[in-house]
């Protein structure tokens, strides 16, 4: 591991801060992590899952949870 030094713009720091509340990271996890994201590289330990092939048309998604949607909307008001 190499140390850098780096200067922040006060709203970076501002940005890095709630993002170490919201996901309770480090300030190392929370810019590695950015840096990576940026710079699109996915991190290493990243697990990938297989989810086999699809159950519905995937070109039709969109209208299908539209519909679901409608029908959720229905159930509850009537």
């Amino acid at each position: 591991m190499r140390k850098k030094t780096i200067f922040f713009d006060p709203d970076v720091v501002e940005l890095i801060e709630s993002s170490m509340r919201h996901s309770h990271l480090t300030f190392d996890e929370v810019v590695n992590g950015t840096v990576r994201l940026a710079l699109g590289k996915v991190n290493p330990s990243t697990p990938t899952y297989d989810m086999g092939r699809p159950t519905i048309d995937v070109v039709k998604a969109l209208t299908y949870s539209g519909l679901l949607e409608h029908f959720e909307y229905m159930r509850r008001t009537n």
